[in-house]
């Protein structure tokens, strides 16, 4: 009783004590469904994009970053399945990707306008229209992740994204994921709403902090539309 108290305050001093909730609420219901039940909970953040590169010259050099097209037989070394990856392509999706000595480090995925989400059934609009894109998936191998292949692929992603007039990066990130939040904020991102997405089989409800604020999809035919992101300078 008393280990299992300790891994609840653990869990509320990381997550916070509603975002607990949702989370084991998810753990038990993805349990005892099988995987047709589910809740998810996602923070929306809004980042300019800098003039100036997060690491010196000399450092990260070793990292190769590319952008990878959906023909590219380095695909496969993605954390992500085919059917996801074809699908990503399919919408306009966009991978840069990390490489030392052919050995894949990370990537960042981009959609220069809407985004069509492939965890719960929602679209996403990066604001202001024209001068932001959606990014996504942001992932880097554990090995790597204490070294310079996080800022060195943001560097690169935004080198790419000033060349094509875009200002601000949106995106969402799991509320069960503190680290990934605390990446975002080092960079100077800022939160711009929240949804939490109770799924039931086909069955989905959308409880949102953005417009339509509440939506409840019954098929896939419903997709609710979120434009995401304050459209003000947040430098």
């Amino acid at each position: 009783m008393r280990g299992t108290l300790t891994k609840f305050n653990s869990l509320v001093s990381s997550l916070g004590m509603l975002n607990s909730l949702l989370y084991l609420g998810d753990r038990v219901l993805d349990s005892v469904s099988r995987g047709h039940l589910r809740i998810y909970k996602y923070c929306f953040v809004q980042q300019a994009v800098p003039e100036k590169p997060l690491l010196p010259g000399h450092r990260g050099k070793k990292i190769l970053v590319e952008e990878l097209l959906d023909n590219d037989e380095r695909l496969v070394q993605l954390p992500r399945s085919e059917e996801v990856i074809s699908a990503r392509f399919k919408q306009g999706g966009r991978c840069l990707a990390g490489f030392i000595e052919d050995v894949f480090v990370g990537c960042i995925w981009i959609n220069l306008g809407k985004y069509e989400e492939d965890e719960v059934r929602c679209y996403f609009v990066p604001q202001p229209e024209g001068q932001s894109c959606w990014d996504y998936d942001v992932h880097i191998e554990p090995e790597y992740r204490l070294g310079f292949a996080f800022p060195r692929l943001w560097d690169e992603t935004n080198t790419l994204l000033r060349r094509q007039g875009v200002r601000w990066s949106v995106s969402r990130i799991s509320a069960f994921k503190p680290e990934s939040l605390k990446s975002h904020s080092s960079m100077g991102a800022k939160a711009v709403g929240s949804s939490v997405y109770l799924c039931a089989g086909s069955i989905q409800l959308m409880l949102s902090t953005l417009s339509p604020y509440v939506h409840l999809s019954l098929s896939s035919d419903r997709i609710p539309v979120l434009s995401v992101g304050l459209g003000t300078d947040l430098r």
